[in-house]
């Protein structure tokens, strides 16, 4: 729950007053502003905070003063309501100030309970979950099957078993589950598990025998362990980061995870060139998870998961022999083969954009902290350049990271694939 913290302003040009309720954020420095909705005086300032030693230092101020009376029944003419969590922007409804929650609220008319109930999970994710899912992933990651039993029982029914790898790891992404449900619990989920596990399911009742060879030459290389750790991995950052992602939260719609984010933040301080790392590295698994994906297209389309097909634009040059072959050439030209299955294809380019991808790998993007703004070449010579706000890279980047917790789930599919073989004589 966010301490809330009042106080009475005089605007300095018409002097009428104003309450002001600011919530009390994780910064040692909170800057704010809005319009005196008399007279549209700029009003502005920061709430200054010591967080090592729990005090509330100064209400810096500009444009407005503090008022005579900041008595609780003090008479006002304006109320503005300013919660660091929430994106803000000025909105106005006959002739009193939003505030950022409600606006949020508001423009979920149709929704606005699931919306509730949805931050709420965030909040309670955020400060008796995610703690537990850190500690619980790392000792997964290191074999400590001691320790992770001991923190999966938190989570999962009395009597569940996690002494096998299969329990181990159902009960792993049972507690995965839980910790991304703010952000992936819908409809569209639930439909996109049942299209991955339909599509494995299929290969090993029509291709048995080559879904055996593939999952176990994947999991020879280290191919699937180390998809698995780099998911997890991301997670944890993902969560570290969470301060930085919560004012798209309220305007993030798990059903439709790609739509775009309209809305221009306001920002200042921001942890941009750590997002920006997340990204990258997101893009680079969800790449290198191809190899997976197109080990399962071959099977189905060529019950081989090392017949790859000529590549639609560079034909025989981009045509590898093997699927350690594949796993080895440049990210940029895989996506391509991905035309064999349309759905497979939309689902994952539409989380990565290649162009940014590049700029920042090239370190020719540009973040303006003042208007928020990222601006980054589209082409070799710089001369097209792309704008895009912040609060819009925050969305792509939840989306690529709703894109690596997708795909660590058919991660897991493969595994109980692995686990629990169908033999030939079951599949026919």
């Amino acid at each position: 729950m966010t301490m809330i913290l009042r106080y009475y302003l005089t605007c300095a040009n018409c002097h009428k007053v104003v309450l002001f309720r600011i919530g009390i954020s994780n910064e040692d420095r909170e800057p704010f502003s809005f319009e005196c909705e008399n007279c549209s005086q700029p009003i502005s300032g920061a709430l200054v905070l010591d967080q090592e030693n729990v005090q509330i230092i100064d209400l810096e101020l500009k444009g407005a003063t503090f008022a005579d009376s900041q008595d609780l029944d003090q008479e006002f003419d304006q109320e503005v309501n300013y919660h660091p969590a929430y994106a803000h922007e000025d909105l106005h409804v006959d002739g009193a100030f939003i505030s950022p929650f409600l606006q949020a609220v508001q423009s979920h008319e149709e929704d606005a309970l699931e919306l509730v109930n949805r931050l709420g999970l965030l909040a309670y994710a955020e400060h008796s979950i995610w703690d537990d899912v850190k500690r619980i992933v790392r000792n997964y990651i290191a074999e400590d099957w001691d320790q992770f039993q001991r923190g999966v029982r938190k989570f999962i029914p009395d009597g569940q078993p996690v002494e096998l790898p299969i329990d181990r790891n159902r009960a792993l992404y049972q507690v995965l589950e839980l910790a991304m449900s703010p952000f992936v619990t819908s409809l569209a989920w639930s439909s996109l598990i049942v299209d991955l596990s339909r599509y494995v399911l299929t290969l090993q009742s029509s291709h048995p025998s080559s879904l055996r060879v593939f999952l176990s030459e994947a999991e020879k290389l280290g191919y699937l362990k180390a998809a698995q750790q780099d998911a997890l991995n991301l997670t944890i950052r993902f969560f570290d980061l969470i301060s930085e992602f919560k004012p798209i939260v309220a305007y993030w719609d798990p059903e439709n995870p790609d739509a775009d984010l309209s809305r221009r933040l306001k920002t200042g301080k921001t942890a941009f060139h750590q997002v920006k790392a997340l990204y990258v590295d997101a893009y680079e698994f969800i790449s290198r998870a191809l190899t997976l994906i197109m080990g399962l297209i071959n099977i189905h389309h060529r019950n081989d998961h090392n017949a790859f097909p000529p590549h639609p634009q560079l034909k025989n040059r981009f045509q590898p022999s093997s699927m350690e072959g594949f796993q080895q050439l440049s990210n940029a030209p895989k996506v391509e083969l991905l035309d064999e299955e349309p759905l497979i294809r939309d689902w994952l380019t539409k989380a990565i954009d290649p162009q940014l991808r590049n700029a920042i790998g090239h370190n020719t993007v540009k973040y303006d902290s003042k208007t928020g703004d990222i601006s980054y070449p589209l082409d070799k010579a710089g001369a097209k350049v792309k704008t895009i706000t912040y609060g819009k890279f925050l969305n792509l980047a939840m989306r690529a990271m709703v894109r690596v917790h997708q795909l660590n789930h058919l991660i897991k599919i493969l595994y109980v694939a692995i686990y629990l073989p169908i033999t030939n004589s079951a599949a026919s």
